[in-house]
């Protein structure tokens, strides 16, 4: 099973919403002769809006779990191998839910973090009692169990075990 979590959500649909009406805001000023300024300042809040809606809506998935290992883009990572996973948990926790990864040699990954704000909030997720890699799946539409589900088949580990 493959598993793909885009940055679009309700947030983009809703800039869009924006976008449009503050356009059509534009396109009453303008067509009304009322206000050249309103007009003006109602196109360019219209472009803010499309350049965030731009921004929001990124193509490329933020999440991918398949068969050969995990990516979230937002860790700065690259794709973690399903071998090189020790243990996942599935936690949920305050209506956030995540995977935590624990993986066999964590300074291979540690040391491809580039910016200064991810390490510490992995150093900060490690302080809560919580794995060094955490993947937020909070826009997925799994429920926890089938998630659990998916993830626990592709351990090497977990499936000699069952065996």
């Amino acid at each position: 099973m493959r598993i793909v979590l885009r940055a679009a959500g309700p947030r983009s649909t809703f800039l869009f919403i924006i976008a449009a009406g503050f356009a059509a805001a534009a396109l009453y000023f303008q067509l009304a002769m009322v206000s050249r300024g309103a007009a003006t300042i109602f196109s360019a809040l219209a472009v803010a809006a499309l350049v965030a809606y731009a921004l929001v809506t990124r193509p490329v998935p933020v999440l991918v779990i398949d068969e050969v290992g995990i990516y979230d883009a937002r860790l700065g990572i690259r794709k973690i191998p399903w071998g090189d996973i020790d243990d996942i948990t599935v936690e949920a926790s305050y209506g956030n839910r995540f995977l935590c990864v624990r993986v066999r040699n964590p300074q291979d990954y540690v040391s491809q973090v580039n910016q200064v704000e991810t390490k510490h909030r992995m150093m900060f997720h490690q302080n809560l009692g919580f794995k060094r890699f955490n993947v937020d799946v909070a826009g997925l539409d799994l429920s926890l169990l089938d998630l659990k589900n998916a993830v626990d088949a592709r351990i090497p580990q977990r499936r000699q075990r069952r065996i």
